[in-house]
């Protein structure tokens, strides 16, 4: 995402895929949030792009080619009980959505029971360092046990507190309460401003 800003910076464009970071009013208060653009590229496409390199490949069917029977692709997310307000249906007509850990009732703690009793490590969350999802007590644990993310996060943050250039007016933040990852680490990680919109676990694409 660093190299990104930056390449939009000396491209000149106006347009950029953005994370849903906050934005700063006029009397120092969030006014409001970018739409969340990241996912489409980061994770829905790559999924489309595989599908269609498969039915390809297994089907026959060009992958370019918009007749593609309804319910083709069956695409299987790792949502589990405690994460059905992310479920939405699929934009394709051609796919649908499974969720094999909603139809099993196993929970986020169900889910690290199994990982555990089978002997296996617990999936990290797939999560960008600059991400607006992350909570302060994640920023923290991070600056305590990976320098060298919190030094990218905090770079991200600085890197995107002028977007002008795509038409957004005021100030930039990764934080909801529109203060700076430096600031943050000054208050040592104490932040008042809410939470953000965490996603839950590292099991949604295991």
């Amino acid at each position: 995402l660093y190299e990104a800003i930056l390449n939009l910076r000396a491209s000149g464009k106006t347009r950029f895929d953005t994370p849903a970071f906050y934005t700063k009013g006029q009397n120092g208060k969030r006014e409001g949030k970018l739409s969340q653009r990241c996912t489409e590229w980061a994770k829905i496409a790559p999924i489309n792009r595989a599908s269609r390199i498969e039915t390809e490949r297994i089907l026959g069917i060009p992958r370019r080619s918009s007749h593609i029977p309804p319910g083709t692709v069956q695409k299987w997310i790792g949502f589990s009980t405690s994460e059905v307000h992310r479920i939405k249906p699929a934009r394709e007509r051609w796919s649908c959505f499974r969720y094999p850990l909603i139809d099993l009732g196993m929970s986020n703690g169900d889910v690290v029971k199994a990982f555990v009793r089978l002997g296996k490590p617990i999936p990290k969350r797939s999560v960008c360092n600059g991400c607006f999802a992350n909570t302060p007590a994640y920023f923290k644990q991070m600056a305590e046990t990976d320098p060298a993310s919190w030094a990218q996060a905090k770079a991200v943050d600085a890197a995107i507190r002028d977007w002008t250039n795509i038409g957004v007016k005021n100030e930039v933040y990764i934080l909801r309460s529109c203060i700076s990852l430096e600031e943050l680490e000054r208050r040592g990680f104490q932040d008042d401003g809410g939470s953000g919109d965490s996603c839950d676990s590292g099991y949604c694409m295991t």
